[in-house]
């Protein structure tokens, strides 16, 4: 029997092949494809004309249901980072056997983040940097995937300066009323980012007081 070589397998988002971005995972356990567990995915293997195929699971057993080409792989409920590896073989028309091909899907979880301002009671007429810091609650991610950070404010917030970096600040509004202050987080250079895999923290209420109006005073003769 003589061996067929595969070629190279496609990680692909549910119906779709996916566009792998610049620092994309090869698939090895050195850098395994990235997943959010959020969205199912899909693995392709070539297609060789005339040929089976049979995926197996990380324990080598093979899947009675994955028998073609193409493996899908629904969403995953993980809560922290997972990597798993899959494997693949073709039989050819023929009945030659390929080896198996071993690669690494890592599932990263949506993530969540806490949203914080260094002050939550400022006077209406004293203009103050207030410090606005989001924190991803997640545990450590690939070296291949970073957050994004996206803050805004509730109406009358003003402008926030650094508004897509975790640690941002603004001023304090002066018209006295509460006031909220919003960080959306997802990631960046995930293979299959999917749908929901983003999230939001908002800040408590940032209340600002009014201030009293300045004291008047009357003179008269002392007593």
């Amino acid at each position: 029997m003589k061996n067929l070589s595969l070629k190279s397998l496609v990680l692909g988002a549910m119906a779709l092949v996916a566009t792998v971005s610049a620092n994309a995972g090869n698939g090895t356990s050195g850098n395994p494809y990235t997943v959010c567990a959020t969205s199912g995915f899909k693995l392709t293997a070539n297609t060789v004309a005339g040929a089976s195929y049979q995926w197996f699971d990380a324990n080598d057993v093979a899947i009675a249901s994955a028998t073609s080409s193409v493996y899908q792989l629904p969403a995953s409920n993980v809560t922290t980072v997972t990597t798993t590896s899959y494997k693949v073989q073709i039989t050819s028309a023929e009945g030659c056997v390929s080896e198996k091909s071993t690669f690494y899907v890592t599932n990263i979880p949506a993530p969540a983040v806490a949203a914080i301002a260094n002050d939550y009671s400022v006077c209406g007429n004293a203009s103050q940097s207030i410090t606005l810091t989001a924190t991803p609650t997640m545990a450590a991610l690939p070296t291949s995937v970073t957050y994004s950070y996206a803050w805004t404010g509730s109406n009358g917030t003003g402008a926030i300066n650094n508004s897509t970096a975790a640690v941002a600040n603004t001023t304090s509004p002066t018209t006295p009323n509460a006031y909220t202050y919003t960080a959306a987080v997802s990631y960046v250079g995930i293979d299959v980012p999917g749908t929901g895999c983003n999230a939001t923290g908002t800040t408590d209420p940032v209340v600002i007081n009014a201030a009293p109006a300045a004291p008047t005073a009357t003179i008269s003769a002392s007593l």
